[in-house]
């Protein structure tokens, strides 16, 4: 870990924020102790070979995002306690919510000694970057090709896609997931517009989104709604286009690999032009809230369901799976009806970005030995994907709090005759329990999702709400694997470069009106010599 590295990668603006959730968010907190020691090696202790004495692990300290979905209020510290008495091992978390993850993480891994983390969940992007330094991750190649959950894998995909240049620096327990784009099936009726599937086109959308503006969806009488808003004209993070696809389609405004391997600059080209001129043509018919240049996703998602739906939107795309019972739950929270229904894909797209999946990292401690990294990697990783009870931890909670095997009757709503359900479940039988700050809902998951894990649970627990499933099968329909993100040392130190020519470029021609020659010449004056190190250094022959 040298100070020129960490120096170097601290200067990079490139690294962003999970995606989960994805994009800009409001400040988070900490939920737990501080990254503490993790121990010591009782080799050096007694002067013993590593083979001969296993490296004494006491403690292993992470930092995570948002997508850890507990909180002390929903049972962080059960969840903790009930890994340490299966593992053997104190866990001591310490989670930051999406916002600022980045920077707060970028600022953590400068630490040294005690108050260093040992493992850390990184976006594709961010990991891309620390991966282009020898030593900075810990390389698991070898440990996760002969660890014991490999011959389990069924998604293969994404880890062999997380391989820099054929070796492993961090382990992906899901694929990735994208977005899709929900619309109140409300304003639908409202417009006329009750049947979600005869919107095919871009033409289609856009009109749906017209009506939206002017005809009144939340019938109030008065003017003030728009069709849909984003964190962001474009995103903050790869794969870039996921919170605006419909205006996006086909276009990647990034570096990306072409169909012959050549990294080329996708900003430049004809499709992404076609993009602006579709998002400018939506901004200056109003069908843009124009809040969306500022907004954070949390504030992009509470406007999309707040009570106050005469300056809300129709159409929001966000992320598949959960978040549509998430985003179904805040609806009615709000008293607002909560019926929502996700746009098929239009013709002029192929499909939904599967992003690049985030990543857990081990920090490499660079004294030359792999023992403490392999005992880490052993206590944390095999049981992430013990396929039973650690695993089962990490996608549905703790037994008993939020979730269960044993008889009994479960009573939502109980007051409320409209919407009172009860379930009976028998002996042995898996179900979720209400939620610890809302006993009217279930609980849904933890930071796995069952159906997205790359390996399966062996244990026959597993159950997503109806909702869930109908989400991430929607999803799956229709998603194809987002371009590979960059990773090279010239990158990592100067990629912000490029993206913030792309930032500024975006917002001068779809909301300052400037025409495209002079937006381009900005953006050419701006990143062109960063562009031709980065691509010279991404083209490069294999050594």
């Amino acid at each position: 870990m040298k100070k020129k590295v960490l120096s170097l990668l601290l200067a990079s603006a490139m690294v962003a924020s999970l995606a989960a959730c994805g994009g800009k968010e409001d400040a988070g907190s900490n939920s737990s102790s501080t990254p503490a020691d993790s121990g010591t090696s009782a080799a050096a202790s007694t002067g013993t070979t590593a083979e001969a004495q296993p490296y004494d692990l006491q403690k292993i300290s992470i930092i995570v995002d948002g997508t850890l979905n507990l909180d002390e209020e929903t049972g962080i510290n059960e969840f903790e306690k009930a890994w340490e008495d299966a593992v053997g091992v104190d866990l001591v978390i310490s989670k930051m919510d999406h916002s600022g993850y980045a920077d707060a993480l970028s600022r953590a891994l400068t630490n040294t000694g005690d108050s260093r983390p040992d493992v850390v969940l990184m976006s594709a992007q961010m990991y891309a970057q620390y991966a282009a330094y020898d030593g900075f991750l810990w390389d698991m190649t070898d440990a996760y090709e002969n660890s014991d959950f490999y011959q389990r894998l069924t998604k293969t995909a994404v880890n062999e896609n997380n391989k820099i240049n054929g070796r492993l620096y961090g382990f992906s327990p899901a694929i990735g997931n994208g977005c899709v784009t929900y619309i109140k099936q409300l304003w639908l009726d409202n417009v006329g517009v009750s049947d979600i599937s005869t919107v095919k086109t871009y033409q289609d959308y856009y009109d749906l989104l017209l009506k939206f503006v002017t005809d009144d969806p939340d019938q109030d009488g008065k003017s003030g709604t728009y069709g849909t808003i984003a964190a962001g004209l474009i995103s903050t993070e790869a794969p870039w286009t996921n919170y605006l696809p419909e205006f996006w389609q086909n276009a990647y405004p990034a570096l990306y690999p072409d169909d012959s391997g050549t990294w080329v600059d996708g900003f430049q080209s004809e499709e992404t032009k076609a993009a602006l001129e579709r998002l400018r043509d939506a901004w200056n018919d109003g069908l843009i809230d124009p809040d969306t240049t500022t907004a954070t996703t949390k504030i992009a998602r509470e406007k999309w369901f707040s009570n106050d739906q005469s300056i809300s939107s129709g159409a929001f795309s966000y992320w598949a799976g959960t978040w549509m019972q998430t985003l179904t739950n805040n609806l009615g929270k709000n008293e607002v009806d909560d019926k929502i229904v996700m746009l098929p894909k239009i013709e002029e797209m192929d499909g939904f970005l599967d992003r690049n999946a985030p990543v857990w990292v081990i920090l490499d401690d660079g004294d030359g030995n792999n023992d403490r990294e392999q005992a880490i990697f052993d206590k944390f990783f095999e049981t992430m994907m013990d396929g039973d009870e650690v695993q089962t931890l990490w996608e549905y909670g703790v037994k008993g709090v939020h979730w269960d095997t044993k008889a009994e009757t479960i009573i939502l709503n109980p007051d409320d005759p409209e919407k009172r359900k009860e379930t009976t479940y028998a002996e042995g039988e898996f179900h979720m329990l209400p939620g610890l700050t809302n006993p009217n809902e279930l609980y849904s998951k933890n930071h796995i999702d069952n159906l997205l894990a790359v390996a399966p649970l062996t244990n026959g627990y597993g159950t997503l709400a109806d909702i869930v499933e109908e989400s991430n099968s929607f999803f799956n329909q229709y998603a194809i694997p987002a371009p590979a993100v960059p990773s090279g040392e010239v990158y990592s130190s100067n990629g912000a470069t490029i993206t913030d020519a792309v930032n500024v470029a975006v917002v001068d021609f779809v909301t300052n009106g400037k025409d495209y020659d002079t937006v381009m010449e900005t953006y050419h004056k701006s990143a062109d010599s960063t562009l031709e190190a980065v691509l010279a250094e991404l083209n490069a022959p294999a050594e």
